[in-house]
C-alpha cells in the first residue's frame, strides 16, 4: 500500500512520538503504520533502511530539502491486526515506556506515590517518560533514570516511546552537561533570571557549564563565540545550540540533549523545557560550539 507524498505530509501529526495511522480498506488486511522519523547526524537512506528492516525506496521523505540531520521522514511498518491508537497499541504492553503530555500546572513530580520529596515541577505542556503505574499515579523516568511519581489526572499517555529515543535520551543523561540541565527542567522563565529560581536562555547555559567548571559569557551573542565549533552532522550531546534572528542576530541558545532534541529556557513555553530540533529551530540554528 503507497501513499502519495502530499497525502501523507496532510495526515503527519508534527510530534517526535506519536504515531499516525492508515487504515487499510479491507479488514482482512494488515494495517499500515507510519512512524515519524527525525534524522541524525550519520543517517543514511540506506542504513535507516537496514535498521528497520525496509527497502531505501520505502522510506518516505516528509520534508522538503536535502537529506540531512533534522530532516523528518516516515517509516512504514506493519501490524497483523488494525490499531486505533497508540494508546491502545502501548496498552497491550503496560511495562512499555510510555510518552505522556503534562496537562494540569502546579503538580510536582515527587520521590514517592502520593508522598515524599518534591523533585521537580513540570509546566503544562511538557512531554514525560512514564515507566511505571500504580492505582493512583504514573512513575515517570527522571535524568539519573530514577523514577518519580505523578499524580494521574496530571498526565496524559499517548504512546510508546520508540525505542532509539529512549536509547539516546538514556545516553544524554549520562553526559554531564545534559544531567546538570535536566535538574533545572520546569524552572520559570523570566528574562534577566534569578537563577535557580527563574532563567532566561544564556543564563541557563552559562549557570549549567559553570556548574562542571567552564566559564562562558552572560549573553548568547558573546558565548556564541567561544569553543570548538562544530557541524551539524557531529554535534553531540552536551554541545551548545546558538539560534539567529531574521537579521543574523544571535537571540537564543540552548544544548543538544541527543536524538535531535535540546534543553532550553524557551519563552513561549515559559519554564525551561525540551523540544524538537527538527523544523522552525532548525532553520534559525546559526551555529554550534563545543567547549
Amino acid at each position: 500500500m503507497m501513499m502519495s507524498f502530499h497525502t501523507l505530509r496532510k495526515a503527519i501529526i508534527p510530534t517526535a512520538f506519536l504515531l499516525f495511522l492508515v487504515a487499510a480498506p479491507i479488514t482482512a488486511a494488515p494495517t499500515i503504520v507510519y512512524e515519524v522519523y527525525t534524522l541524525l547526524p550519520g543517517d543514511t537512506r540506506e542504513n535507516l533502511a537496514r535498521r528497520n528492516g525496509l527497502q531505501p525506496h520505502e522510506i518516505i521523505e516528509v520534508d522538503d530539502g536535502p537529506w540531512q540531520a533534522g530532516k523528518r521522514v516516515a517509516l512504514p511498518k506493519e501490524s497483523s491486526e488494525p490499531a486505533d491508537s497508540a494508546s491502545e497499541q502501548a496498552a497491550d504492553d503496560p511495562g512499555a515506556p510510555r510518552v505522556a503530555n503534562v496537562v494540569r500546572d502546579r503538580v510536582d513530580i515527587r520521590s514517592e506515590a502520593g508522598k515524599g520529596d518534591s523533585l521537580f515541577r513540570p509546566r503544562e505542556g511538557s512531554k514525560v517518560v512514564v515507566v511505571e503505574e500504580t492505582d493512583t499515579h504514573y512513575g515517570v523516568m527522571m535524568a539519573d533514570r530514577s523514577t518519580g511519581w505523578m499524580e494521574k489526572s496530571a498526565l496524559s499517555v499517548k504512546g510508546p516511546v520508540e525505542d532509539e529515543w529512549l536509547e539516546g535520551l538514556l545516553s544524554g543523561a549520562r553526559n554531564d552537561i545534559v544531567q546538570e540541565a535536566f535538574r533545572y527542567l520546569g524552572v520559570p522563565y523570566r528574562y534577566g533570571g534569578d537563577f535557580p529560581y527563574s532563567t532566561d536562555c544564556s543564563l541557563l547555559v552559562q549557570q549549567v557549564f559553570r556548574a562542571r567548571g567552564v566559564k562562558l559569557p552572560r549573553t548568547a551573542a558573546t558565548q556564541a563565540y567561544i569553543g570548538k565549533k562544530i557541524s551539524l552532522s557531529h554535534v553531540q550531546p552536551g554541545d551548545r545550540l546558538y539560534f539567529a534572528n531574521k537579521r543574523g542576530r544571535i537571540d537564543h541558545t540552548g544544548i543538544y540533549i541527543g536524538s535531535g532534541q535540546f534543553i532550553h529556557a524557551s519563552s513561549k513555553r515559559h519554564c525551561v523545557a525540551v523540544d524538537d530540533l527538527a523544523g522552525p529551530h532548525l532553520n534559525r540554528l546559526s551555529v554550534i560550539r563545543r567547549s
